[in-house]
């Protein structure tokens, strides 16, 4: 009775190919290693950067992956991949009127004179590389949501009446909070320079063991009017440290001044 036939996901055939490079790179030695035709493996080395490009989402947990016509244009192919990838891990919106604006852009650039951006076109490249774009849904707020919003607007709207508020005097305020952790050697310059506590030992004089790091943070207000006239930013510093700040004596006040 033969061998049953085994089927492998992307993120499988991945897990391989890692072994493979990691372990020197000897196809009959990964095939021993994982029992695996030594072809499978030639192939899978082959087609390593359709499997990293497939490595995402539900798409790492299919056994096949398009196997349809290869691409005609492939430099732009793989150029409309990376447009994608980068807009989806900016966590930025996309849509296939942008997929298809940037592929014509690029077209141009690469001097492809017969690329059209046609539906079909689109429809295969997505299949090649395992993507999907969602299509936006319609968000309503809830009835009563909208009633406390209307009473909202009309209680501000009765206010700028009652007290004659100009639209200079509407201010709108957004607010950043940006944190970070500083390395090793910054938190020692900090403490030597005496911006923050030491975190040297008390006997010895010498770095405790362990890394040294201090968690930073400010916060960037952004203000504007209801004219368009912008103010400027305010940054407000944070520190879970406390900081050494220099003591300002205040000179007296001459009378009648």
């Amino acid at each position: 009775m033969g061998k049953t036939r085994r089927a492998f996901t992307v993120s499988e055939k991945l897990k391989v190919v890692d072994w493979h490079l990691a372990n020197g790179a000897v196809v009959k030695k990964t095939a021993r290693e994982f029992d695996l035709n030594p072809k499978h493996v030639r192939d899978w080395l082959a087609s390593h950067s359709v499997l990293l490009q497939n490595d995402f989402g539900s798409t790492r947990n299919k056994l096949r992956l398009y196997s349809g016509n290869r691409a005609a244009w492939p430099q732009l192919d793989q150029d409309v991949f990376h447009y994608f990838t980068a807009r989806r891990n900016a966590s930025a919106k996309i849509s296939d009127d942008d997929l298809k604006e940037y592929a014509l852009h690029r077209a141009k650039e690469l001097e492809l004179s017969t690329f059209t951006a046609s539906n079909g076109w689109l429809r295969r490249w997505k299949l090649r590389h395992g993507v999907r774009v969602r299509r936006g849904a319609k968000r309503t707020l809830p009835v009563e949501k909208e009633e406390q919003l209307t009473a909202f607007f009309d209680a501000v709207q009765a206010l700028r009446a009652e007290h004659r508020y100009g639209d200079g005097s509407m201010l709108i305020m957004h607010q950043l909070t940006v944190s970070f952790t500083s390395d090793a050697a910054l938190c020692e310059s900090d403490c030597q320079s005496g911006r923050l506590p030491d975190s040297r030992s008390p006997s010895s004089g010498a770095p405790s063991s362990g890394p040294h790091t201090h968690s930073y943070a400010f916060t960037v207000s952004l203000v504007a009017s209801g004219d368009g006239s912008k103010y400027s930013a305010a940054i407000v510093f944070k520190t879970r440290q406390p900081l050494s700040v220099p003591t300002v004596t205040p000179s007296p006040v001459a009378r009648g001044a």
